[in-house]
């Protein structure tokens, strides 16, 4: 972009909001964020994920590597390099006349660099949607690298991500509704659809009210079993049936992925085999997992 074009440019928005602008019911939600601090906006619009609490997890740990993108980024006066990959001018809904398409903020290594000279023109709407998109679209790529194995790919391009933050733009959207874009939007392995028998629907993540019931089941299997012989053997086994039983000989270890963060750790270490040590590393992972938050995501 010319120097021209730069001292020219009145507005500027990401794509998820000039989409939401066009939709009757976001408008009422995009004035809330906009007469909101940014960090108490972007808990708004995914406050619907603390009942999910693999995905949430997920994000907090996206959101911890980037940071903020004004406290975190990086400025770049010069403009960015355009990376092509938001698949929306081939979908032919953008004004072109009045607009242009431009590169406001790209991810290198897991740090956000922006153009300053774009950015500073987004209101806190903005600020708080182009946060999410870099964090889901992060999240896309990751999961990916997933899919791949099972013939899946979903974010060649972030049109997945935009469409999945102008679902969750609503205030009236709950978890099960999130769970299902999740997985119909790509950011779950749809390979495991008819493949597994889980205690949490193939493709979906566990939520808070399953993740309760296994806290509670769990608790009462490993104490009443703890001091047998065949406490790893059994242990494994349960873990493997419950979480990662499979139609055929296979049982992929990604599956754990679906699961909450202290859950997914336990599933991970009776994969791994017994030890001299494998009871006390199980009951000290059961006690991680027996936490509120373990099933709760909190900001």
């Amino acid at each position: 972009m010319t120097d021209e074009g730069r001292n020219s440019i009145r507005s500027a928005k990401p794509l998820e909001q000039y989409l939401a602008e066009k939709i009757t019911s976001k408008k009422i939600i995009l004035d809330q964020l906009n007469a909101m601090p940014v960090e108490e906006g972007y808990q708004k619009v995914l406050s619907s994920f603390t009942n999910l609490p693999a995905p949430f997890s997920r994000l907090s740990e996206i959101h911890h590597k980037l940071g903020w993108l004004h406290e975190d980024g990086i400025s770049s006066e010069y403009g960015l390099m355009d990376v092509n990959d938001s698949g929306f001018i081939s979908e032919n809904e953008i004004d072109k006349t009045y607009c242009k398409e431009l590169q406001a903020v790209v991810r290198r290594d897991h740090q956000l660099w922006y153009d300053a000279d774009i950015v500073k023109h987004f209101d806190n709407a903005g600020k708080v949607l182009i946060q999410l998109h870099e964090e889901f679209y992060t999240w896309g790529k990751e999961q990916d690298e997933f899919n791949g194995r099972y013939g899946y790919t979903a974010h060649d391009t972030s049109t997945k991500t935009r469409r999945l933050i102008l679902k969750i733009l609503d205030d009236k959207i709950d978890h099960k509704l999130v769970n299902e874009n999740l997985k119909s939007l790509g950011f779950s392995i749809q390979f495991w659809d008819k493949s597994f028998n889980l205690p949490t629907s193939a493709g979906y993540f566990m939520d808070t009210e399953s993740c309760i019931l296994e806290q509670q089941f769990l608790k009462n299997y490993l104490t009443e079993r703890r001091h047998e012989r065949d406490f790893a053997l059994e242990t494994s086994i349960l873990f493997s049936n419950r979480y990662l039983n499979s139609s055929d000989a296979r049982a992929p270890l990604e599956l754990r992925h679906n699961f909450p963060t202290a859950l997914a750790n336990m599933i991970a270490r009776t994969i791994t085999g017994s030890s001299s040590n494998f009871a006390t590393e199980i009951m000290q992972l059961q006690s991680i997992f027996e936490r509120p938050e373990s099933c709760q995501g909190k900001f």
